[in-house]
C-alpha cells in the first residue's frame, strides 16, 4: 500500500509542478510588463518635465522683457518730467 500512495503522490506532484512553472512564467511576464510600463511612465514624466522647463524659461524671458520695457518707459517719463521742469524754470 505505501507504494500505491507514493505513485499517487508522484502523479499529483507532476501537475502541481507544471502549474507552478506556468505560474512562475506568468509572474515573470507580469513583472516584465510592469517594468516596461514604468519605463513608459518615466518617459512620459520626462516629457512633462521638459515642457515645464521650457515654459519656465520662456516665462523668465517674458518677465525680463517686461522689466526692460518698464525701465525704458519710466526712463522716458523721467526725461519728460526733467524737460518740463527745465522748461518751467527757464520761463521764470
Amino acid at each position: 500500500m505505501p507504494t500505491a500512495k507514493k505513485k499517487t503522490a508522484a502523479k499529483a506532484a507532476k501537475p502541481v509542478g507544471v502549474a507552478m512553472a506556468a505560474g512562475q512564467e506568468t509572474f515573470e511576464t507580469a513583472i516584465q510588463a510592469g517594468a516596461e510600463a514604468f519605463k513608459g511612465y518615466e518617459d512620459f514624466v520626462g516629457y512633462g518635465k521638459d515642457s515645464v522647463d521650457a515654459v519656465m524659461k520662456s516665462n523668465a524671458l517674458f518677465v525680463k522683457g517686461f522689466l526692460d520695457i518698464n525701465q525704458a518707459f519710466f526712463g522716458l517719463a523721467q526725461a519728460y518730467l526733467d524737460n518740463s521742469v527745465t522748461a518751467e524754470d527757464s520761463r521764470l
